[in-house]
C-alpha cells in the first residue's frame, strides 16, 4: 500500500463521516511502516501541505455551515417577532371591537 492510497482512504472515510485512526501509533511510526520506495523525501512535505489544505477546507466548510445556520436562526427569530407583532395587532383589534360593541350595546 502506498502513502497516497492511505490518504485516499482517509479522505474517503472522512467523506463518509468516519474517522480513520492509527490507534496510539505516532505519525512517524505510520510513515515508517511503509516501504521507503512508496514515497520520497518530498512526500512528507506534500503530506503536510495536503493535511493543511484539508484542514483549512474543513474549517471553511464549518464556517460556511455556521453562517448558514446563524442566518436561518436570524430568519426564524424575525419570523417569530413578526408573528408576535401580528398576534398583538389582532388582539388589539379584537379588544377594540369588543369595546365598541359594548359601547353601542349600552346605548341601545
Amino acid at each position: 500500500m502506498h502513502l497516497w492510497d492511505v490518504l485516499e482512504e482517509v479522505e474517503d472515510s472522512r467523506k463518509k463521516g468516519r474517522r480513520m485512526g492509527f490507534g496510539n501509533r505516532s505519525r512517524s511510526s505510520v510513515f515508517n511502516s511503509f516501504p521507503r520506495s512508496s514515497f520520497d523525501s518530498n512526500d512528507t512535505t506534500t503530506l503536510e501541505l495536503t493535511t493543511q489544505t484539508v484542514l483549512a477546507k474543513e474549517r471553511e466548510d464549518r464556517r460556511v455551515e455556521r453562517e448558514a445556520l446563524e442566518s436561518k436562526i436570524a430568519g426564524l427569530k424575525k419570523s417569530q417577532v413578526d408573528a408576535n407583532n401580528e398576534f398583538g395587532q389582532m388582539f388589539a383589534n379584537l379588544r377594540e371591537e369588543l369595546t365598541q360593541s359594548r359601547i353601542s350595546g349600552s346605548n341601545n
